[in-house]
């Protein structure tokens, strides 16, 4: 999904995640390029 992983939406998006897995991993965390 689109979003940088300090964004308050995918920081949501993140901690509801890891109430469904046992582990979780964030491979990139990349600004959108113009």
């Amino acid at each position: 999904f689109d979003g940088h992983r300090e964004d308050a939406a995918v920081r949501t998006a993140l901690a509801d995640l890891a109430v469904h897995t046992t582990f979780c991993k964030v491979l990139g965390s990349f600004e959108k390029g113009l």
